[in-house]
């Protein structure tokens, strides 16, 4: 039997402690991060916009799987969770690292670990990050990627991809320009982003992208 991905704590299961508080705290800044750390947010994403369905979800970069594997080695050196969802407000954000005695970082490292409860420590589940997806020999086609673009998410993210507002909130987010994310971002690489649409994306149905297709958005979103 292949083995499962690793099933998070039930959303109703915080337990109403001062440990609970902060893990409920950590959600909100996790889903609205702008709101709730602001000083350090410099573009309109929040957490949740790369790591889908509040962090739990497999396969769409859970947060459960980043617990399990920290510290790690990582851009030259050995990073502690802490270090690397420090480096996510500088890198995705576009913002810079709270300290780290601050509470927006202690309230988002209490939100991951009790979504961790129960994961192996360095245990290599399946379901963390995004399914890796092949390049195709072909090589992307930007061209390809923009009447992609046009015909299946201009819909939620707009057609100059700037998202979509509902009673002045963001509900779908910008994916290119200055309010998204930028070149230091780990969706700025190709087989990242091809990966993340392909598991993730469209959002009405997920895993329908081909490889080719996925990496043809990935190089126009890229563009």
């Amino acid at each position: 039997m292949a083995p499962r991905a690793f099933v998070p704590p039930r959303r109703d299961a915080i337990p109403p402690t001062f440990f609970g508080d902060a893990v409920l705290r950590g959600r909100a800044i996790f889903d609205h991060t702008g709101r709730y750390a602001r000083p350090f947010v410099g573009n309109a994403l929040s957490c949740g916009d790369c790591h889908l369905g509040e962090g739990r979800e497999a396969d769409a970069g859970p947060l459960w799987a980043a617990a399990a594997l920290c510290p790690r080695f990582y851009r030259g050196h050995m990073a502690t969770l802490a270090v690397r969802t420090q480096a996510a407000f500088v890198q995705s954000e576009n913002g810079r690292a709270p300290p780290p005695d601050s509470v927006v970082l202690t309230d988002l490292l209490a939100y991951v670990h009790w979504m961790s409860r129960g994961e192996a420590i360095g245990a290599r589940t399946p379901g963390r990050g995004y399914l890796p997806v092949a390049a195709p020999a072909r090589g992307p086609d930007i061209g390809r990627g923009a009447m992609l673009y046009a015909q299946q998410c201009a819909v939620c993210h707009g057609g100059q991809g700037q998202g979509r507002q509902y009673n002045a909130r963001l509900i779908f987010p910008p994916v290119w320009g200055p309010r998204s994310f930028g070149q230091r971002a780990s969706l700025a690489q190709k087989a990242v982003l091809a990966a993340f649409l392909r598991s993730t994306m469209p959002y009405a149905d997920p895993g329908s992208l081909t490889a080719g297709a996925a990496y043809d958005l990935a190089a126009f979103l890229d563009a």
